[in-house]
């Protein structure tokens, strides 16, 4: 039974009672953005009714061997330096209410990283869509010359 007619059927049923995975556009995104991880990444969106925010888990397969500890101290150096602003991570224990108005596109759940066979890897995002999304559109004013 749905509430809503909907392409995809999961999303017309009562959204703000169930937890609702999403795998549609994540792989597909992903892959448009970063052409490099095309049919390298994975990912699954979980749309849960809580008021906000949301967390992403991505899977990927890596060329080289790497452990968690590798990745983590790369995304902690990328938090600080390339991606300063648009990427945090944390080694505390969030929930989802934690990253309510954070204006980074994302902070990676330290804790949840996670690597297997030593090349399939496994990161966790939280993010706040609505208020990121402003702080990335506020970036690009300047850049498209308004």
């Amino acid at each position: 039974i749905q509430d809503i007619a909907r392409p995809f059927k999961p999303y017309g049923r009562a959204a703000a009672v169930n937890i609702v995975a999403s795998p549609i556009s994540t792989d597909w995104n992903l892959g448009r953005a970063i052409p490099k991880l095309q049919a390298r990444i994975t990912g699954l969106n979980y749309r849960v009714p809580v008021y906000g925010c949301g967390m992403l888990q991505l899977t990927l397969r890596t060329r080289v061997p790497t452990d968690s500890a590798e990745v983590n101290a790369a995304i902690r150096h990328g938090a600080i330096d390339r991606l300063c602003g648009v990427l945090d991570c944390t080694d505390d224990p969030i929930v989802s209410r934690d990253v309510l108005r954070c204006s980074q596109s994302c902070v990676v759940d330290l804790n949840l990283t996670g690597v297997h066979n030593e090349r399939q890897l496994r990161l966790a995002w939280w993010f706040d869509p609505n208020w990121s999304l402003a702080a990335r559109t506020v970036e690009a004013i300047p850049a498209i010359g308004m």
